[in-house]
């Protein structure tokens, strides 16, 4: 018995309906944390229970901790939409305040959902003294590892071809603030491919006796040839140094403190301990036939419809994996049916990922068309990849799925072929295929000569607010780089310093005043190497800058011409200025040369 259009439509909508539940069941995952984990008394910790992919979660029980006092601190909700795919999460909030000192074990917990229980581990907690040694407070940033270093890790370093995997990097340091713009450079160009770094959620860690603040972030990082991999990273970590205050008496807020730059960006490299990934091929031995290189944990499912047809109807084969691992280099399963079914080939119709998570779901559509009506079945679909944890292959096998095929109507389209000939009406039957019929317009209507929703102008209009919108985008991302990084901002601030000195050299030039024309140029060399330098006021000598110079390699003779410079501007104005006497034109002559060495400088990364 054939199934009706309607019955059609309701078994598809059903089996999507099942391929959602499967799949959010699959996502769904609760996380258990607490931070920090080494405090001091008086001090409070937080408990987050973090729930995705169930919705409307009951909230946890905290059950009564030894040694805590527990409040609920309440509920948080994020909805995040990856390639239109929706990803909601609620993290349930405790705060946690110690009553005593000493190490404390939280856990282990099980949380139940409607149809699904997760099991939680257990955190250790370590509470100390208000007096533990801690470290001193600084106006400068250290030059000791003990207050300042990192280390770089990875859940493996023994990993197989087409991999993924984590790295973390720990920063940890003693009583410093540290800024958000934290640079990693030095890294592997080739055989690795690297994620951007998400941060974790912080805390402290004591070693040797002494408590650290730790700062985590994790990378997903995708192995693409076998070898061996050293990382050997330099951090660039901004520490926030307080200067001196020098505003008026009463007013210390942060807000005043950054105003009047009270508070600078000093960038300190460090270099963790080298780490080695060691990069392994995939073993030939218990590979699959048909294996295509897929890598990690996936899950295969397959669907029929519609399952009652004639010959020569087309049957859509869905197709959906879901996992772990490389997806992007995942394709689909490769059907295997003879000469029974006419095969085209499978296209990607979605895919969904998140990569912080790692996880991510590809769906292809394939359409068979089976030749005739003796086929009782689509043969089984396989799909295999590699286990890195298991060390092994693993198989997946959906099928085979029956169908029922009946002789095919008088109504399958044939495609012919005139042949020219002097005789009459001879034609060949090339075969049977899917055509696509369109009924021809019954009067063909000529399009007008123009339509004003076409024209060039107003069409070039559509884009002006998208413009104006991607100007002013960038403006604020300028705005507000600038303002974090007060380096940059004073090297861009330092041409236009020096234009204005310039300036008044050429009209102390126009008034004959040989004493203002120096100190003009007094002020455009120092102010010009202050900012590009990011120099404190008092800092700026001739030998910071000649060795500024020489260290990016300057030539020698323009080197020698700013030394020359700065000792004119010191005896123009500390000494006598008739003594070094020059003509108008040997001043303008100054002034050229002037220019054309800043603008030498500017190509110079100072």
């Amino acid at each position: 018995m054939r199934m009706s259009r309607r019955q059609t439509g309701y078994a598809l909508i059903l089996a999507l309906c099942a391929w959602m539940m499967a799949y959010a069941g699959w996502t769904a995952s609760v996380e258990f944390d607490i931070q920090p984990r080494i405090l001091r008394a008086g001090e409070s910790a937080t408990c987050m229970f973090t729930v995705r992919g169930v919705d409307n979660p009951p909230t946890p029980e905290l059950p009564p901790v030894q040694g805590f006092r527990s409040s609920f601190a309440g509920t948080q909700q994020s909805y995040s939409f990856v390639n239109g795919q929706k990803d909601s999460s609620v993290t349930f909030t405790y705060q946690l305040v110690p009553v005593q000192t000493g190490k404390f074990t939280i856990g282990p917990f099980t949380y139940a959902t409607p149809g699904q229980a997760f099991d939680l581990p257990a955190i250790d907690l370590e509470v100390v003294s208000p007096e533990s040694p801690a470290s001193p407070q600084g106006s400068a940033p250290p030059d000791s590892s003990e207050l300042l270093f990192a280390v770089f890790s990875a859940e493996t370093t023994n990993v197989y071809n087409q991999q993924v995997f984590d790295i973390v990097l720990s920063i940890y340091s003693q009583g410093l603030n540290l800024g958000n713009n934290i640079s990693l450079m030095n890294m592997p160009s080739s055989g690795l491919s690297l994620q951007p770094f998400q941060e974790l959620q912080g805390g402290r860690q004591i070693i040797n006796n002494k408590v650290y603040d730790v700062r985590r972030f994790r990378a997903k990082v995708q192995a693409l040839t076998a070898g061996t991999f050293r990382l050997e990273p330099t951090i660039q970590v901004p520490v926030l140094v307080q200067r001196e205050r020098r505003g008026p008496p009463g007013f210390d807020s942060s807000l005043f403190q950054d105003f009047f730059g009270m508070v600078r960006t000093q960038p300190v490299h460090i270099s963790p301990k080298p780490l080695e990934i060691q990069v392994s091929a995939l073993p030939t031995e218990g590979q699959p036939p048909g294996f295509a290189g897929a890598v990690g944990k996936f899950a295969f499912e397959a669907q029929v419809k519609p399952t009652d047809v004639n010959a020569g109807d087309p049957i859509t084969l869905t197709i959906q994996i879901l996992g772990q691992g490389n997806l992007e280099n995942i394709s689909a399963p490769q059907f295997v049916a003879g000469d029974d079914f006419k095969v085209y080939e499978p296209r990607l119709v979605s895919k969904d990922s998140d990569p912080n998570r790692g996880i991510g779901r590809k769906t292809f559509e394939q359409v068979l068309i089976p030749r005739s009506e003796k086929v009782k079945e689509l043969p089984a679909l396989v799909f295999s990849f590699f286990d890195p944890e298991k060390r092994a292959y693993e198989t997946i096998s959906r099928g085979p799925y029956p169908i029922v095929v009946h002789p095919s109507s008088n109504a399958t389209a044939r495609i012919l072929q005139a042949v020219p000939s002097h005789s009459e009406a001879s034609t060949i039957i090339l075969g049977t295929d899917i055509v696509y019929l369109k009924p021809a317009p019954a009067q063909w209507i000529p399009a007008p000569e123009s339509l004003w929703y076409l024209h060039p102008v107003f069409l070039a209009a559509q884009l002006l607010p998208a413009a104006v919108l991607g100007l002013l985008f960038l403006a604020v991302m300028r705005r507000e780089q600038l303002a974090g990084d007060i380096a940059l901002a004073r090297r861009h601030q330092a041409p236009r310093t020096a234009r204005t000195g310039l300036r008044k050299a050429e009209r102390a030039i126009s008034r004959g005043d040989r004493k203002a024309f120096y100190e003009a140029i007094w002020e455009t060399l120092s102010s010009y190497f202050g900012h590009r330098l990011n120099l404190a006021p008092g800092e700026l000598s001739t030998e910071v800058v000649l060795s500024a110079l020489n260290h990016e390699h300057m030539n020698a003779s323009d080197t020698e011409r700013i030394r020359v410079l700065f000792e004119r501007c010191e005896r123009a104005r500390f000494g006598d200025v008739g003594a070094d006497a020059v003509h108008e034109a040997q001043e303008r002559g100054i002034l050229e040369e002037l220019n054309q060495l800043l603008r030498k400088c500017e190509r110079l990364r100072l």
